[in-house]
């Protein structure tokens, strides 16, 4: 082998270690797995313009939230993310949510895709 074909190999091992060393990319959100990450959580949520709010997503269905948002409602997960019925916020309508974990956060598009928020567990 010569000392090209060499260096192309040892940058072609190099790019699929960097690879396989790169964090995987960020995944969709919904049904028991949201539960397991949200459910019987309060949650900090950044929202899109630029509020913080405390959320509580009960195990029972219920919903909580404090801060820059006051209210109370109802929440259920979906196959991609989950949907509230707040009892004063969008006239007690449902709205329905998409989530996308991306590491230790996640963000969250509403029903036409534009960004919501990011929310993260406090710690």
């Amino acid at each position: 082998m010569r000392a090209g074909q060499h260096a192309g190999l040892a940058i072609a091992a190099a790019i699929g270690l960097l690879l396989a060393a790169a964090p995987a990319s960020a995944q969709a959100l919904g049904g028991d797995r949201l539960m397991e990450e949200w459910g019987g959580k309060t949650l900090t949520a950044r929202l899109a313009n630029g509020s913080v709010a405390q959320i509580s997503f009960r195990q029972d269905g219920t919903i909580a939230a404090s801060g820059a948002v006051n209210d109370t409602g109802i929440w259920k997960t979906a196959a991609d993310g989950y949907c509230t019925r707040w009892k004063a916020l969008n006239g007690g309508q449902e709205r329905c949510f998409t989530v996308v974990q991306n590491r230790d956060k996640y963000d969250v598009k509403n029903a036409t895709g534009a960004y919501a928020g990011t929310f993260e567990a406090l710690r």
